[in-house]
This record gives structure tokens, C-alpha cells and sequence, in this order.
């Protein structure tokens, strides 16, 4: 049995005023927190780490992200959701297996250094989904040390394209996206065999769960099965909704009533499920997340950045809804840290509320970005708290960075100050992957050396403009702009 103290740290505490407790001592024995401790109650441990003017907290939890976004930051600005899924995905081939595996890597190491510890990995594959490509991804995070729920998107229609359609019929002729369109039953046989091959490796930091991108996107038969692939395996669900308001009117035309309502229906609903977004959404559907336990992954930095809207999050928390937080991929958002989308969650909604006890707390943001994020992934009770018989994922933070001076509360200066540039060590279930700012297990200049290459070479085969690529985005906006003169948007 592996033991590592941290000896004489302060320890994130919401009860204190200050936000911490001094002089804490905390005892891992293998991969959970056998102690949390007055300093000098604890004695002996295979390794001490001096705590003395760190700060401990649970590590951080990313609730929503595409890793396979992680090369394409900064590549697409000034459009909407439904161009911008065209103009990122439109034409683009499967990337190699080892450049999956290498911008899989390249995004844990970003992500570990700025002080998340797990992540949902809503995974996509540009043209189809490959057991070899889920593979490639699992592996590293194998490798990086990092807890991950690693989630394939799976698609079988285009509820989005057919509205469309109907308002620019040209699309039809343009979109090859029907031709393409995978079959659900075959889609089920591979989640399968991911999940008979991944779920609950290495001592349960790896899990699998289904991740259909939305009821705009697949057909009831793939909901279905996804819900009974993760009754079976006893895992979470994961999927898109209501992110624009034409996702929400498309539904609305074809279930004859809100999306919410009729997953609720349909079973899908419910304490292991997550729904990232959830912009566009009305007071019935928010009685029914809070009903059904269902979990909202708050992704603020995309909403704004693809002119989504803004999530009603205050009325959400008020209602008894459980929140989580996330990055969404690097292609909206454009990094994986944390700290930035906690501090936008922190303060996008206050604008809109004169009582100012009902703004969003520090506090609620932390819990958002720690144990809602735990639920979120399937430790409801075993992970986001540093405390007895949890799993060992935490964080030390530099007090002496100058913006910790006064650290008159530390949740504020989490939310608030905080960059991730203050991190030392990064523990995650019982092992030190961040050791006094070195990256154990990710040969950092190796990989983005060999990153690079490889993805110059992707791009050099398949550039970001094309003359069919313009006139697609013509035709989509074409039919977008009559939708909204049409009212129906």
C-alpha cells in the first residue's frame, strides 16, 4: 500500500470565512483520502509532501469538452452554431489514429496543468466513428494519468438539415451529410464493443458512456439503445440540447412539445444523465430537470462565443437543478481551462438580476466545477470533496503568487484571480502526475513537436476554404435568414 502525506497545507473549506483551514494535514493510501487531519496527528508515509503555504482543493472537474477540438482553436470566428458546425466539419476527413492519440495527450497535459483532474470527453470523429480511433484516445488517457469519461458521439439524422431544407431546398443538392449518415443499430454494436473493451480500467479511472449529440441529431431507436447501453454497464448519459433556438424550435415542430419533456417520456431523464447547454430552454423543462435530477453542464465561453445565448443558470440552481460546469472543445472556447470558464460563470448572469443575493456565489461555482461535475461523471458520492474514503484527485495551489495577497477568501480568489498558474502539484486517484510543477507522465516537447507535424500535414490535405465549402455556408445562411424573417427562429 502506496502513502503520501501532505503535511501543513491550508485546506479549502466553505464554512470558513477565510474560505480555508490552516494547518491541515492530508494521508492518501493508494488511490482514496484515508485522513484529513490536524497537522502532526499523522506520522509516517512512504512520501511527505511540505503543504506549507499551499493551498488544497478538490481537483477540478471539465464536465463537457471534444478533445479532438484541440487543434482547432482559433480557426473560426463571427458565425452562429449551425454555420459554424459546417464551416469546422463540413468536409473534413478522420484524423490518423496517432494524431487522435497525440491531440488527446496534448489536452490532458493542458488541462492536468491547470488543475483538472477528470473530464468528460464528448469524443467525435469527423466522418465515422472507428473502435481504433476511441482506442487511440483511451490510451492516452491511460497514459496521462487523468480520470476521464470518455463519451462517442453518435449521430444517425439531421433533424437541423431538414428544417433547413425546407427554407432553401438548394441545400439539399449541396449537404452531402444525408449520403454519410450512419446507421443506428450499427452505431449500438460498436458502443458495445468500446465499452466491453474500456469501462472501469485501470482501477475505474477510465469509463465509457453514450454520448448521442442530441434528439436533433438521432433518431428514437439510438436514444433508446444508448439508454439501455447505459443501463447496462451501469454508466452515465451524455448528450447536447437546446444550445440555439433553432434546436429547440426544431424539436418543438417535430415531438409537438419541448425536447426536455419528451426525453423525459422516453426514460432518458434522470440522475445519470447530463445535458450540455440547455440555453433555450423554458419553466416546464426546468421543473423537469429539477423532477428527474438531471444534470445541466453549464458551457458559457462557447455560448458566447457561437452567439448561442445565455443559459438560465440562476433559475436553474434556485429551482434545485444540479449545474456542472464545463469548457466545451477548444473550437469555442479556445483553451481546456477551467479557471476562465469559472470566472465567466461567476459573473455572466448578474446583469440581468437587480437582487443581488440571488447573483451566482463563488461558492456555487466551485461546486459547480467540483462535486456536481463528480455526479456528472458517476461519483456522486466518491469524488469532488477532500475528505475520508474519497478518491484522491486534488490540487495544491502556490499561496505566494502576489494575487493571493490578502487571501481574505479563497473561493473569490479561485473563481476570481485565479489562472492555474499558481498550481504545483496535481494529485489524481492517489498519484502525483504534477510534481512541484513537472508533468510526470506527458513528455510535453515530444508531443507538440510531433503534434505539429503531424498536423501540418492534415491541414496541407485538407485546407479550411474551399469554392464548394463557400457556397454550402451561402446556402445555410441563405436558409437561416429566411427562417428568421419567417418567425420560426
Amino acid at each position: 500500500m502506496m502513502t503520501t502525506l501532505i503535511q501543513n497545507c491550508s485546506l479549502l473549506d466553505s464554512s470558513s470565512p477565510k474560505g480555508y483551514i490552516e494547518h491541515q494535514d492530508i494521508l492518501i493510501c493508494d488511490h482514496r483520502i484515508a485522513a484529513v487531519q490536524s497537522t502532526g496527528a499523522i506520522a509516517n508515509s512512504d512520501r511527505v509532501i511540505d503543504g506549507q503555504g499551499l493551498l488544497a482543493l478538490p481537483g477540478l472537474i471539465n464536465s463537457h469538452t471534444h478533445s479532438p477540438e484541440n487543434i482547432l482553436r482559433a480557426t473560426v470566428e463571427q458565425l452562429h452554431l449551425e454555420l459554424w458546425l459546417v464551416k469546422q466539419f463540413a468536409h473534413r476527413a478522420n484524423f490518423p489514429l496517432r494524431l487522435i492519440y497525440l491531440i488527446t495527450l496534448a489536452g490532458t497535459a493542458e488541462m492536468i496543468r491547470s488543475g483538472t483532474t477528470a473530464v468528460l470527453d464528448h469524443f467525435w470523429m469527423a466522418q465515422s466513428l472507428t473502435l481504433e480511433g476511441l482506442d487511440a484516445a483511451m490510451h492516452a488517457y491511460a497514459e496521462s494519468g487523468m480520470r476521464v469519461g470518455l463519451a462517442p458521439l453518435v449521430e444517425d439524422q439531421n433533424l437541423i438539415l431538414e428544417y433547413a431544407v425546407r427554407a432553401e431546398p438548394r441545400l439539399a443538392l449541396l449537404e452531402e451529410d444525408q449520403e454519410n449518415r450512419a446507421v443506428s443499430s450499427d452505431l449500438l454494436v460498436l458502443l458495445q464493443d468500446f465499452f466491453e473493451r474500456w469501462h472501469l480500467k485501470e482501477n475505474g479511472r477510465l469509463k465509457c458512456l453514450p454520448g448521442p449529440g442530441g434528439p436533433q441529431w438521432c433518431s428514437r431507436h439510438l436514444l433508446q439503445g444508448c439508454l439501455e447501453l447505459a443501463q447496462q454497464f451501469n454508466t452515465g448519459f451524455h448528450l447536447h440540447l437546446a444550445e440555439t433556438c433553432l434546436q429547440s424550435k426544431v424539436c418543438l415542430s417535430i415531438y409537438g412539445r419541448p425536447a426536455i419533456l419528451e426525453l423525459e417520456e422516453m426514460g432518458i431523464l434522470g440522475p445519470n444523465t447530463s445535458i450540455a447547454h440547455g440555453v433555450w430552454i423554458s419553466d416546464d423543462e426546468i421543473s423537469s430537470l429539477a423532477r428527474t435530477d438531471t444534470t445541466i453542464v453549464h458551457n458559457p465561453v462557447s455560448n458566447l462565443r457561437l452567439g448561442s445565448g445565455i443559459a438560465p443558470i440562476p433559475q436553474m440552481l434556485a429551482r434545485g437543478v444540479d449545474v456542472a460546469l464545463g469548457t466545451d472543445g477548444a473550437a469555442s472556447n479556445d483553451n481546456q481551462n477551467m479557471f476562465t470558464a469559472m470566472k465567466l460563470m461567476g459573473l455572466l448572469h448578474s446583469p440581468a438580476i437587480w437582487e443581488t443575493n440571488a447573483w451566482l456565489s463563488a461558492r456555487q461555482v466551485i461546486e459547480s466545477s467540483t462535486l456536481s461535475g463528480a455526479k456528472v461523471l458517476g461519483y456522486p458520492n466518491n469524488l469532488g470533496r477532500i475528505s475520508k474514503d474519497y478518491l484522491a484527485d486534488l490540487v495544491l495551489l502556490d499561496l505566494a503568487q502576489s494575487f493571493w495577497t490578502p487571501a481574505t477568501d479563497a473561493m473569490q480568489y479561485l473563481v476570481f484571480c485565479e489562472t492555474g498558474s499558481s498550481i504545483k502539484y496535481v494529485i489524481i486517484d492517489g498519484k502525483v502526475i504534477l510534481d512541484n510543477g513537472t508533468l510526470a507522465t506527458v513528455p510535453e516537447k515530444d508531443v507538440h513537436q510531433e503534434l505539429k507535424e503531424q498536423v501540418d500535414s492534415y491541414f496541407n490535405n485538407y485546407p479550411q476554404s474551399s469554392k464548394k465549402l463557400t457556397t454550402l455556408l451561402d446556402s445555410w445562411k441563405a436558409a437561416l435568414d429566411k427562417l428568421i424573417q419567417e418567425e420560426k427562429v
